[in-house]
């Protein structure tokens, strides 16, 4: 039974880290153990957990977590809870307009200002549902680099809501896909999905990534589409592609709504699950049997 909870999470790991999701697997001990469980025992990124987190001797009684975002999920139970935040929103939010949401941030600013504070004076709070993203945080962000830690540069939201730059990495990888059915193979590391939701609120445009080893395939569609059939999918899996995600144009729920072309493709690469990003960076798991 234990071996088939441990089948279970690594499929879901594996699946979001392809997916360019974050994800981690935790490890802690219960009561006394032996030497070999403690070893084991520890929070470990997806990518270095080692070979063995998922081992246990006869009536080891460990527990093992998993992460995704806020997400826990115990990986035995299958009992899954939400890791409270301070940017969790509370209360009704407001809906503001484009330009509302301008003439608050340019507030901010003069406040910030007046008081010789560096940053953005975040003491009032102010939400735009339309787009699901709070202006205090998008406002305290956009002034800054891409290196510095809090920035709007390359975020889908503040993309689509401020028409925030991308950052120089999601630049370069523009440059790269300049047209309708442009291609590039990238290191794995060097883009996520929320890159490419990015893109899509730039452009306007679909894109997809598949992954193979430490190596990212991109191609750019148009609006509507990316310009892969039956048999080039067939091609890629036969080559060792696993599909890990694209995107759909939009910021509604129907955006995040796989078409029959979508899980046509999937079941070409004999995976179980994609994922679908919007323009807002909001993203959504479909199977292949939808």
């Amino acid at each position: 039974m234990q071996s088939y909870a441990d089948d279970y999470i690594r499929e879901n790991a594996e699946f979001r880290e392809e997916a360019g999701l974050k994800c981690y697997l935790t490890r802690y001990t219960r009561r006394k153990c032996c030497p070999w469980c403690d070893k084991l025992a520890g929070r470990y990124d997806y990518e270095t957990a080692p070979e063995d987190i998922f081992r246990r001797h006869d009536n080891c009684d460990c527990v093992v977590t998993y992460e995704n975002g806020r997400m826990r999920q115990d990986v035995w139970s299958k009992k899954q809870w939400q890791v409270p935040g301070d940017d969790v929103p509370t209360g009704e939010p407001i809906r503001l307009s484009r330009d509302e949401g301008r003439a608050i941030e340019q507030e901010q600013l003069k406040k910030s200002q007046k008081s010789g504070k560096k940053g953005i004076d975040k003491s009032q709070e102010s939400g735009i549902i339309k787009l699901g993203i709070d202006i205090s945080t998008i406002s305290s962000t956009i002034s800054t680099p891409i290196e510095q830690r809090h920035t709007g540069k390359g975020n889908p939201n503040a993309i689509l809501l401020f028409d925030v730059p991308l950052n120089n990495r999601q630049k370069k990888l523009l440059e790269e896909l300049p047209s309708f059915d442009s291609r590039k193979v990238v290191p794995k590391k060097s883009v996520s999905m929320t890159d490419l939701a990015a893109l899509t609120a730039k452009t306007g445009d679909e894109f997809a990534m598949f992954t193979k080893g430490n190596e990212r395939l991109i191609i750019r569609g148009n609006s509507r589409k990316v310009n892969i059939n039956i048999n080039e999918a067939l091609e890629l899996a036969r080559q060792g592609y696993r599909r890990s995600g694209h995107t759909h144009p939009g910021i509604d729920e129907l955006s995040l709504i796989a078409s029959d072309g979508d899980t046509a493709i999937l079941k070409c690469f004999n995976q179980k699950q994609s994922v679908i990003y919007n323009s807002k960076g909001k993203h959504a798991t479909f199977n292949k049997e939808e």
